[in-house]
């Protein structure tokens, strides 16, 4: 039997590439029921889909007996070139997810000597544990020098103390956690035992300070600003790292006010006597940036659930 076809036109644009699933799959099953089973549609829609074939080519594709589905021979013709397109579209959907597979992804993470050493590193050795199939590198940095990676597009993601700045409209910011100010000077030292101290006192004492290039460096300035006392400071000692930080204090070169980390706290709690800052207030945030592309978004997110996990 012949169908009046519908008016001549260009008919690959209109024609939808699920109609011919739909033919397929009814071949396959000899069943519209289980045709749309398959396919997760309701029965009148694979209908629909094979109807509108029908009407698009003019002919008569097959006839429903009860349950018996027989295909014509322009629907048998169809069919077979039909299955091919449908296979051929499925064989992308292999190809490029063993292509996915095959390139490995590779996440840059910038963050400081100190958050790598001490606090980041069963994270990330757990990360790679889970994640085996992803490239992890890392780069050390200053808070701000993993800041300028991360927007330079050298990392994907850095983890660094939190800037007052507001950050590029394409860097997305996670708060992580705070750390509080802590007074650290050596043995003995008078401010230690001291009932009240005050940032005027701290401004009175030889400083070692961290250097310009760390985040706390410009949250100390802004404390000792808004005291009126950053012009008078004695600093002695301008360290750029922790560990020199620590040394210069035992050494009796000056007192140091910076945020620590309860880990770093706990690594060198025998080295040097700590006093809560009147600064504690005044919390350090630690905060993760990252510049997401599409591609390592989901990278990125699955780090940083862990991390804050």
């Amino acid at each position: 039997m012949k169908i009046s076809p519908t008016s001549p036109r260009p008919f690959f644009k209109e024609l939808l590439f699920q109609q011919l699933r739909a033919l397929v799959e009814v071949s396959r099953w000899k069943s519209f029921a289980a045709a749309a089973t398959e396919l997760e549609l309701a029965t009148p829609s694979v209908w629909q889909q094979v109807r509108g074939l029908e009407a698009e080519f003019g002919v008569e594709l097959l006839r429903v007996d009860g349950k018996n589905v027989e295909f014509t021979e322009d629907g048998k013709a169809l069919v077979d070139a039909a299955r091919q397109i449908v296979e051929g579209f499925d064989s992308l959907h292999d190809m490029f997810a063993q292509r996915t597979r095959s390139v490995p992804q590779r996440l840059v993470l910038a963050s400081t000597i100190q958050l790598l050493k001490h606090e980041l590193s069963k994270s990330l050795a757990e990360f790679r544990r889970r994640h085996p199939e992803l490239q992890l590198s890392i780069i050390d940095r200053s808070s701000q020098g993993a800041r300028a990676s991360l927007e330079n597009g050298e990392a994907d993601i850095a983890i660094v103390g939190q800037f007052d700045a507001e950050p590029r409209a394409a860097i997305t910011v996670t708060p992580l956690t705070a750390y509080s100010f802590m007074l650290m000077a050596p043995t003995g030292h008078p401010l230690l035992t001291a009932p009240r101290v005050t940032i005027k006192k701290i401004a009175q004492q030889p400083l070692v300070v961290p250097s310009a290039a760390a985040n706390c460096r410009s949250k100390l300035d802004e404390l000792f600003r808004n005291a009126g006392v950053l012009h008078a400071l004695n600093i002695v000692v301008d360290a750029s790292n922790f560990d020199l930080l620590v040394d210069n204090v035992i050494g009796g070169f000056g007192i140091c006010v910076m945020s620590v980390s309860p880990a770093v706290m706990f690594a060198t709690r025998h080295r040097l006597p700590r006093h809560d800052a009147p600064v504690r207030r005044r919390n350090h945030r630690l905060a993760s940036t990252h510049r997401p592309p599409r591609a390592l978004r989901r990278v990125a997110d699955t780090f940083l659930n862990h991390r804050k996990s």
